[in-house]
């Protein structure tokens, strides 16, 4: 009987002492929420007003969005971590402390883009089968066999005699390409 009861009041004290510390929470807690007052204060992004901004406190979770004025007003203590968000800005943290009125000061996240320059050109239905040929060079001269044989005078250009003679030539490249179509 005496080490059952032992036994019992061994397991209980712990028990008993978690259940005071427990309850030693509870009260701190609660009277850090009664310090809590309502703070108000302006959320703003270089010198212009910022409304719709998410405030955040860290330790009650309570959430404000500012008005169309950007000011808000949201229950925090002194030592609250009151976090700012919103789309398109960086996200910013404040400490309360002593103020009587806080400012909110957000950054725009934004990231600057090299220029680009768009050019219109419209061309003609020839132009652009112009440029084609140019760009497939290749695709059409196998289908072009216009310049397989070369006939030559004897005459140059510029009227003076090449050689004795006339000539004939035959371009390697345009029988391959006519033989391997």
């Amino acid at each position: 009987m005496k080490r059952s009861l032992l036994v019992g009041f061994a397991i209980m004290v712990p028990l008993f002492l978690r259940a005071q510390e427990h309850s030693a929470r509870i009260v701190s807690a609660n009277e850090h929420q009664a310090s809590a007052s309502t703070q108000q204060g302006w959320v703003m992004s270089q010198h212009e007003v910022v409304s719709g901004a998410l405030v955040q406190n860290k330790r009650s979770y309570e959430q404000i969005r500012s008005d169309i004025h950007g000011q808000f007003a949201i229950q925090a203590a002194k030592g609250d971590t009151l976090v700012t968000s919103l789309l398109n800005y960086k996200m910013d943290t404040l400490v309360v402390g002593n103020q009587p009125y806080l400012s909110i000061n957000l950054q725009k996240a934004s990231t600057v883009l090299r220029e680009v320059i768009i050019k219109d050109t419209k061309l003609s239905p020839l132009e652009k089968f112009r440029k084609n040929q140019q760009d497939y060079h290749d695709i059409y001269r196998k289908g072009n066999s216009s310049d397989m044989v070369t006939i030559s005078s004897g005459i140059m250009g510029n009227g003076l005699r090449a050689g004795p003679g006339a000539g004939v030539g035959l371009s390697i490249d345009a029988i391959y390409s006519a033989l391997s179509k």
